[in-house]
């Protein structure tokens, strides 16, 4: 199990390297599997720092553009599937947020929103 407990994903590497036998007729392959469990969790980590908020856990506006320019270019390609774009600024949330001085508040608050402008 490589050292982790049963139901636990591993991630690892597959590299094959073909192994030639000096002064033999033979070759064959090398197989390695390196666990590379903590680097994946590591940069899903980073992702999630990168693209969501904090305070809220929902996307920031780092993803909101990459999401907005990965729209744009399907859309140049695929002209019949449109898009719509919208934005909410809720005024003085920080503030608000801060002043009250737990995270929870803020981000019940801010859910509650975005459940309203899903409908």
């Amino acid at each position: 199990m490589c050292g982790h407990d049963p139901g636990w994903s591993v991630w690892v590497l597959l590299p094959c390297r073909r192994f030639i036998h000096p002064g033999a007729e033979r070759s064959g392959l090398t197989f390695q599997l390196p666990d590379i469990t903590s680097r994946c969790l590591a940069e899903d980590r980073l992702h999630h720092i990168a693209f969501e908020d904090g305070l809220t856990d929902l996307a920031n506006r780092n993803c909101f553009n990459e999401r907005l320019h990965a729209a744009v270019e399907r859309n140049r390609t695929e002209a019949e599937n449109g898009f719509v774009v919208t934005f909410m600024d809720l005024d003085r949330f920080k503030p608000t947020a801060r002043r009250r001085g737990a995270v929870q508040p803020g981000h019940a608050q801010t859910r509650g929103r975005e459940a309203q402008a899903r409908g």
